[in-house]
């Protein structure tokens, strides 16, 4: 955990101790639980956003609810327990639906369709991801249209249809681009670039890897990069280039 995100939790903890039980409560232990659970602090996040919903029940705030609803659901689909990640998921898009929060459903459709992915459950997967993009384009959420091609493009990936992966790949990374989004457009070249490799094209499978190593160093995207150099160590295996294979697998 780095010191800015720490400093984020201790002021939203101090936060809360002075909140009454109103809205603005479930919404920082709601705000607080994303904390945590961005660094991997699953007990803290499953308890703070457990208090969001009790709270949320009882003072009536079904937006607060289907919010922490989500984040637990959250903690379960990181712990690998998908089938309870996905009861959560449920839940929340049924309250999201009874109070018309029309962009918050495309989330909830966006996170039960990342649970069918895991289950290998494609179309399902692929159902959930095109209904959550189809909401997005008609409410106009811009911001979450890379994501929706991307996770379409995943769906198509797994299922050994590589001209629709890709075609889906090359439309998030105009958008990210337009965008100059350095780190969703590095996720892109790295999409772009495995499906390359699924298609035997080495040589634009090795371009685009390229691209996205050369994105990732600059915003020292850590994890980001520790996958890159997993997936060159494979091109280089893949051309009988075996030293430099060795030299990216030990990265």
């Amino acid at each position: 955990m780095s010191i800015a995100q720490s400093a984020v939790i201790d002021s939203l903890v101090k936060i809360i101790g002075g909140n009454i039980n109103d809205t603005n409560k479930v919404k920082t232990l709601n705000l607080l639980s994303v904390e945590y659970l961005n660094t991997g602090q699953f007990d803290k996040t499953l308890n703070r956003a457990s208090a969001a919903s009790r709270l949320a029940k009882k003072i009536g705030f079904k937006k607060g609810l289907a919010r922490s609803q989500g984040i637990i659901g959250g903690v379960y689909y990181r712990r690998g327990e998908v089938r309870m990640a996905l009861a959560y998921f449920l839940y929340s898009l049924k309250i999201r639906f009874e109070i018309n929060d029309h962009r918050e459903i495309a989330n909830s459709l966006n996170n039960i369709g990342l649970v069918y992915n895991s289950f290998g459950n494609y179309p399902e997967a692929l159902h959930y991801y095109s209904t959550a993009l189809d909401l997005r384009k008609a409410i106009g959420d811009t911001t979450n249209l890379h994501q929706s091609f991307t996770n379409i493009a995943i769906v198509y990936f797994n299922q050994g249809d590589f001209a629709a992966s890709l075609r889906f790949h090359l439309t998030a990374l105009r958008i990210t681009e337009a965008e100059n989004n350095r780190f969703n457009m590095a996720n892109s070249y790295m999409g772009i670039g495995n499906v390359y490799y699924s298609l035997s094209d080495y040589s634009n499978a090795f371009k685009y890897h390229l691209l996205s190593v050369s994105i990732k160093e600059e915003i020292n995207d850590l994890y980001g990069l520790a996958d890159e150099y997993s997936n060159l160590s494979t091109y280089y295996y893949a051309i009988k280039k075996f030293p430099d294979a060795i030299k990216f697998a030990n990265k």
